[in-house]
Order: C-alpha cells, then sequence, then structure tokens
C-alpha cells in the first residue's frame, strides 16, 4: 500500500538531501516517483552514478521504478527522470572540478546556486513566508560555514563576519597576487559590522539563526544539527538582553528595610563586553556539540547556565569595568613661588612681536614641528628644565620632574629605594641634537658601547611613524609601505624615500643593537606596535615584526615576545603594542607569543579582538596620534619595574635608544 503524499514529503525531508529534491522538482518529477527514488539515492552525487548511459538507465527506471514506456505519460515521467539522472552528472562534475580548482588556489569552496536555492527553500519552510534578502544570510557566509563543517574546523563567527544577502550585495572585485606569482580576481570577502543596539543584535542573532536552520537542511547526517530550530537562538537571545544579563536589576544600596527590595537598578553594563560575552557563548557552545556530537541547540541553553563563562566574559569583566572607568580627582594644582599674579603683559606668550606665532604649543627641531605638553594627565605642572640635557638645577623645585613618557623617573624612585646608584643614558634627538641615530658615527659608538658590554641593561624604541596603520585611512598621510614592499614602494617621490629610509634604518640599527646585545648577555626591551594584518579596507600594512631579524630573534631560546593593550596602563584609547625581550622578568606576560593570522590574513592573536573598554576615540590624525606616542604612567612604571628587577642582582647602567622624536 502507498504512502499518503503528507507522508512520502515528510520522508523526503527527513531522509533526502533538499538540493537533490529541488533538482527532481524542477525536472517535473511526480511525488510519488520521487519517494521511489528517495528509498535508495539520497544525494546528487549517488544519483548521478545511478546508469552509464540512457540506455541502461531506461531498464534501470523500468525495472527499479516500475515506470514502463507503454504510453506517452510513462515516457513524460521517463524523460524527466533520465533528465534529472543527467543534470546531477552535469552538477556532480562541474563540482567537482570548482572544488578541485579552490583547493589548489586556496580560496573558498563556491556555494553552487542550486545548493543555496535548496537551503533556501528549506529556510522558507521553517519561517513560513517568503524571506527577504535583509534576512538570509550571504552566500559568501554560508559557503565559510559549509567548508568549515567539511573540514571538520567548525568555530564560532564574530557578528561583524554574520551578513545578510542584501550586504554582500555591494561587494567588489580584488585582485590579487599568489604564491607563484599568478594574478587572481576574486569577490573581496564580506564585512559587516558590529550591531551597536539591542535591535541590531536581535537582527543579527537572528540572521544567525536562519544561518544554521539552513546548514542543518543541507547537513542532515550531522549530529549536532539534529533538531535544530529556530526558537533555540530566540531562548539565548532573550536570556543575553533578559533580567539575567544585559537588563540584570541591582539593589542600589544594603537592604535595610522591605522597601529596599523595590529601590533598584538596571546594571549599566558595557556593550562590548556583552559582545564578547555573547561570541564566547556562541563559541562554547559550538565547540563543545561539534565535539561531543550533542545538538547545538541544547548546548546553546547550557552555555547560557555555565556560570564559570559567565563569571569570567561577564560578571569579572563588569566589574572591572567599572573599575577601571571611576577615576580619582586630581589633586590640586602645585603653588606657584611669588604671588601668584599675572606680569605685566597678561602673562600670555603671543609667539612673536606682532602675536601670530607660527605654530601655538609646538616647538621646531630641524624642518619638524612636534606638541608641547606643560601638565601632567593630572593637571601638575611640568618642570621644563628636567627635560634638557644638564637637567632642573633649582634647589626645592615644586613642580614635576618627568617627561611624557618617563621610565628614568620610575627607575630613580625604585633605585633610591633600594639604595642602588642609577646611571642612565638616554639616546634622543629632542635631549641632545648631536644624539642623531641616523650619523653613522653615532649609530657605530652606540653599538660599540653594546658590544663592549659597556650597559647593563637595553632599552629600544625605534619611531613607528611610517610603519603606522593610520596611513592606511584616508583622508590623511598615505602609506610608505606594505608587507609586500617592507623597505618601501618602489613609486615613492624622493622627500616619502628618504622618510623611509630614515625609518628603516632606526629599524635596522635597533635589531642590530638587540642581537648585539644577545650575544653578550645583556638584557634587552625592544617596544613598537602590533602586526595587526590585513586593515578593514583590505591594506596589508608592514610591520617590524615581519620582517626575517625579527623571526630570527623571535625563535631564539633566551628571548621572548608578547603583545599588550596600552589601555590596560591607563592609555585613552587601546593602542596594541609588543615587546621583544630578553629580561627574565618578562617571561610570563599574558599575552606570549609572536602574532597570528587566519587564511585571510586576519588578526587572530594573541591578544583578543576586544580590549574590554569603550573608547570613543581612534588612533587616527596627528592630533591622537601624537598623544598617544607617550607611555601612559602605568606602563613606564611597569616596565621600570621590569628593568629594576635586573638592577636587583647589582645591575645599575642603563641605555635607552630611544630615536622616536628624531623622524615625525
Amino acid at each position: 500500500m502507498a504512502a499518503d503524499p503528507a507522508a512520502q514529503r515528510q520522508f523526503l525531508k527527513d531522509n533526502v538531501d533538499a538540493d537533490f529534491i529541488f533538482l527532481l522538482e524542477e525536472h517535473g518529477v511526480d511525488l510519488a516517483l520521487q519517494y521511489a527514488i528517495g528509498q535508495h539515492y539520497k544525494s546528487i552525487r549517488t544519483f548521478a552514478a545511478f546508469a552509464d548511459d540512457r540506455g541502461t538507465a531506461r531498464t534501470a527506471i523500468t525495472s527499479d521504478f516500475g515506470v514502463r514506456a507503454e504510453s506517452a505519460a510513462d515516457r513524460a515521467r521517463m524523460a524527466c527522470v533520465i533528465t534529472s539522472w543527467e543534470a546531477a552528472k552535469l552538477i556532480r562534475e562541474e563540482e567537482a572540478k570548482l572544488r578541485a580548482e579552490a583547493k589548489v588556489l586556496g580560496v573558498q569552496k563556491p556555494l553552487v546556486s542550486s545548493d543555496r536555492a535548496a537551503m533556501r527553500a528549506a529556510l522558507e519552510t521553517v519561517r513560513g513566508y517568503s524571506v527577504p534578502e535583509s534576512e538570509e544570510p550571504a552566500p559568501e557566509y554560508l559557503a565559510h560555514k559549509l567548508e568549515q563543517i567539511e573540514n571538520g574546523e567548525l568555530t564560532a563567527s564574530y557578528l561583524d563576519e554574520v551578513i545578510s544577502r542584501k550586504e554582500s550585495n555591494s561587494l567588489q572585485l580584488q585582485t590579487s597576487l599568489d604564491n607563484q606569482g599568478r594574478l587572481r580576481v576574486m569577490r573581496q570577502k564580506p564585512k559587516g559590522k558590529l550591531p551597536q543596539n539591542t535591535e541590531e543584535l536581535r537582527a543579527k542573532i537572528r540572521l544567525e539563526a536562519s544561518t544554521w536552520v539552513m546548514l542543518a537542511a543541507k547537513c542532515r547526517g550531522r549530529a549536532y544539527l539534529q533538531g535544530l530550530q529556530l526558537s533555540h537562538f530566540d531562548r539565548f537571545l532573550e536570556y543575553l538582553l533578559g533580567d539575567k544579563c544585559y537588563s540584570m536589576q541591582v539593589a542600589s544600596a544594603a537592604p535595610m528595610s522591605s522597601s529596599a527590595h523595590a529601590d533598584r537598578h538596571t546594571l549599566s553594563v558595557p556593550w562590548n563586553i556583552l559582545l564578547q560575552y555573547e561570541f564566547e557563548l556562541r563559541k562554547w557552545a559550538i565547540k563543545e556539540a561539534h565535539r561531543s556530537s550533542a545538538p547545538l541547540g541544547d548546548k546553546l541553553h547550557e552555555a547560557t547556565t555555565n556560570t564559570e563563562l559567565k563569571e569570567l566574559h561577564f560578571t569579572s569583566q563588569v566589574a572591572l569595568s567599572r573599575r577601571s572607568s571611576g577615576a580619582d580627582p586630581p589633586p590640586p594644582k602645585w603653588p606657584r613661588k611669588g604671588d601668584g599674579k599675572k606680569g605685566d603683559k597678561g602673562g600670555k606668550d603671543k609667539g612673536g612681536k606682532d602675536g601670530k606665532g607660527k605654530a601655538d604649543g609646538k616647538i621646531k627641531i630641524g624642518e619638524s614641528w612636534f606638541d608641547l605638553v606643560s601638565k601632567t594627565p593630572d593637571g601638575r605642572e611640568l618642570c621644563y628644565a628636567y627635560n634638557i640635557k644638564r637637567g632642573c638645577q633649582v634647589k626645592g623645585c615644586q613642580r614635576v620632574h618627568a617627561c611624557r613618557a618617563d621610565v628614568r623617573a620610575w627607575l630613580e624612585v625604585l633605585c633610591t629605594s633600594q639604595n642602588i646608584l642609577l646611571e642612565m643614558s638616554e639616546v634622543d634627538i629632542c635631549r641632545d641634537p648631536s644624539m642623531d641615530l641616523l650619523d653613522s658615527a653615532v649609530a657605530d659608538r652606540c653599538l660599540l658601547q653594546v658590544q663592549n658590554s659597556e650597559w647593563d641593561v637595553v632599552l629600544v624604541t625605534p619611531p613607528c611613524n611610517t610603519f603606522s596603520r593610520a596611513r592606511c585611512v584616508q583622508p590623511g598621510p598615505r602609506p610608505l609601505r606594505s608587507r609586500i614592499y617592507p623597505a618601501g614602494f618602489p613609486w615613492l617621490s624622493d622627500s616619502h624615500r628618504a622618510a623611509a629610509e630614515n625609518g628603516n634604518q632606526f629599524v635596522s640599527f635597533s635589531f642590530q643593537i638587540c642581537t648585539a646585545a644577545l650575544w653578550n648577555s645583556i638584557p634587552f626591551l625592544l617596544e613598537h606596535p602590533e602586526d595587526l594584518g590585513m586593515t578593514t579596507t583590505g591594506h596589508t600594512p608592514a610591520s617590524i615584526w615581519q620582517l626575517p631579524e625579527a623571526a630570527a630573534l623571535f625563535t631564539h631560546e633566551q628571548v621572548v615576545t608578547f603583545a599588550i593593550y596600552q589601555c590596560h596602563y591607563g592609555a585613552h584609547t587601546p593602542k596594541p603594542t609588543r615587546f621583544l625581550s630578553s629580561i627574565t622578568a618578562t617571561f610570563g606576560m599574558r599575552f606570549m607569543g609572536p602574532p597570528r593570522f587566519d587564511s585571510a590574513d586576519k588578526y587572530v592573536g594573541p591578544l583578543p579582538k576586544y580590549c574590554g573598554h569603550r573608547h570613543s576615540n581612534r588612533l587616527l590624525g596627528a592630533a591622537n596620534t601624537a598623544a598617544a606616542a607617550a607611555y601612559p604612567p602605568d606602563l613606564c612604571k611597569a616596565i621600570a619595574s621590569r628593568l629594576h628587577m635586573c638592577e636587583a642582582v647589582g645591575l645599575t647602567k642603563i641605555v635607552w635608544y630611544n630615536p622616536r622624536c628624531a623622524s615625525p
């Protein structure tokens, strides 16, 4: 007895690939014959091997499915099956060619249009309406997730990588050279934006839910995709935005009476922490579902009840962010000597006789201008005399003896507490014009001092202006180099080429100093911005950490490398920074190891994607990058404490090669 149409459709849905069903329907195969074929053939690939030629196919259709060419209707039914079989053969052959080509070229495998259509049909069946482009995942994102499933390397994606088909329609073509010098033209990898409010977060999670429902329809054999429904993601979203997470209610004060319970307010959760927590939950759920072959829907709910995840990525992060955001009020200004009245001319510097200074608040060194700072971040006045070569000669000076990156001041405090005599030399053109490391005689003399072990600790901070990622953002200064041309573009003008060559000379000198210090068992510390890989605009900036000299030091057993966010030390911007060190006190830093990238040159570590703070400023433009060039006080203190650990065994002579002011 034949099954009723509803049972036949349910069988096909549960046991046969959606793209195969779509193929049969597209060629006019009726439901009963689809059901008969589906009893033995579950996918296009297996059906393509159904027969070798048309004659064999007709014989097999007659014997296997009972379709005899005795009438026009039966011959039409047989023709539908044969055309479906021929289409399946073509699809299999073309798909094999595309996959082989993608594998050889190392690019993402394309998603076949028939597969995408079948998956979209499955999504519309679940939703119950025609899905608009804004609610349908982009084909590139679906292909990326399918490739992860195929390779057994399933991972969660950040929400800015979850894009809709509507967003992907605006993609542009991108050209690149492969390892063999061949020109490749491909569509640029899509990139969306992170949600900025709760409604955008709901839309992103619903789009991610649609992606997984479509994947479940395509990959029915995967245990972790069994029974996956949209309601699982709805429950996950309600937890994130509900009173157990983002809308959590906290008491305003200690409950001293029965009415105190009503005096509650919503906890202020930083938005970036919520997004990071959401990503960590999805990452854990996907990883556990894939590892244990458990349903993903159950693991999503289990992640929301995991107290360790919540404590690590939500509760503690919120508490620490609230602590770091609260700053003590600045202390009162240090009193001036005298009556504190203004001078006869109002106490204002007019910048010249006509009152029209060329650069207000700046100082000129050579052909370049630099910003002047008169106060510390907490409002105290700086002593300018302290920053010149001879130092401050005023006894009992009440101004602050510090510079913008005052590692030396912290070292003096630490050495004084230990009764250690500190001898420190700072090779900096801003302190002494004769200390120009672009002068080969000066550079050779400094290198010889290290080779002769005249110093006990070496600190090196080469300038980063020609390596800055801010040059890849327009409007602004143009980039002078890239990963392909780390020494500078061949087409640079004379002035730009000179700036790039000066930067090359500083970097080369820095690695020579570090290598000489290593060979002479002198602890050294080298600092430079972290290599963050490809930018959002598709540029691949150059970095000193890509150079062979850096790679050689990375692998040395007595050298470690680690990265930090400077905002963890009080900076106003994240400013990811990398250190290379042979100082044993730095061997236990948190984010150890060289920079890592994925196949698309995107940065994946060791620094996390989010620093844990909210920053309104970006390191773009001269004003922001100039201010960020100075170390925050806590970072100065941390560097000084590591250097001081070397002094504890009698090391007192430190040299700091800081040529960053020599080239603006």
